[in-house]
């Protein structure tokens, strides 16, 4: 399942798997060789933004930098690094119908990049 926005329900369900359990859930976005791509979710769900998570497989090279925002607001910056998982606090309202927004940039002139991204929302009534 390649799902970015993920609710501390799903997560709870999905990681009574002991293998998931070892590699979190995250979505997965690809840019091939000196390119952007950018993947967008809309929100199913209402509720408070928790956690961005960014992981950064062996072999980036601090050559892929990812971005991502809620709305046109940024969230997350320009990581970059290699074999790293970034993870950041949040505290953002997220309601149905909002768009999350991630922007990957590969410079590497040979290889295409996969980087892991998922947003926690913690949900609301």
């Amino acid at each position: 399942m390649n799902k970015i926005i993920w609710t501390e329900k799903e997560l709870e369900e999905v990681m009574k798997d002991t293998m998931v359990r070892e590699f979190p859930p995250l979505g997965h976005v690809t840019a091939a060789t000196r390119s952007e791509t950018e993947a967008t979710e809309i929100s199913l769900v209402k509720g408070t933004i928790t956690n961005v998570i960014v992981y950064l497989p062996p072999g980036v090279r601090d050559l892929v930098w990812v971005s991502v925002s809620l709305n046109d607001s940024s969230l997350l910056r320009a990581v970059g690094g290699d074999n790293q998982y970034h993870s950041v606090l949040a505290a953002d309202n997220i309601k149905n119908g909002d768009i999350v927004k991630v922007l990957v940039k590969n410079y590497d002139a040979e290889f295409s990049h996969t980087v892991g991204v998922r947003v926690d929302v913690k949900e609301s009534a």
